[in-house]
């Protein structure tokens, strides 16, 4: 996430409210699963599974979970087209500026090469 800040702030703000309203969410369907540093699968699995549905409601993470997938992906997608938020990779400027020229490349190719398949052949030969 923290990169994703600044990469892209304006997703960043708004996937600030949309894990605080999944954050309500879960609370208010009492979905009750601790997590440590990054609350991933173990945590799921420790904290929620091992622990019990009765005291967790672990369960209800898998529906709630595959909502907010949908949620973000069309919202991004929606945000990322309308806004024309630079993502790496997605407009065609950073597409240009990553792309090498066909003059640096023709240099880097000559600069790694330095001969090495004559030193190659005769080193076999």
């Amino acid at each position: 996430e923290y990169m994703f800040l600044f990469v892209a702030p304006l997703l960043y703000v708004f996937h600030s409210v949309l894990d605080g309203v999944s954050f309500l969410v879960a609370d208010l369907i009492n979905i009750r699963i601790g997590n440590t540093f990054s609350g991933g699968a173990i945590d799921y699995l420790l904290f929620g599974v091992l622990q019990g549905e009765a005291k967790t409601h672990w369960l209800y993470v898998l529906p709630v979970g595959a909502l907010w997938f949908v949620i973000y992906y069309f919202s991004f997608t929606f945000f990322i087209k309308k806004f024309r938020i630079a993502t790496p990779g997605h407009l065609e400027d950073t597409m240009t500026a990553a792309t090498p020229t066909d003059r640096d490349s023709k240099e880097k190719s000559e600069r790694r090469n330095d001969g090495i398949d004559e030193k190659a052949a005769e080193i076999i030969t």
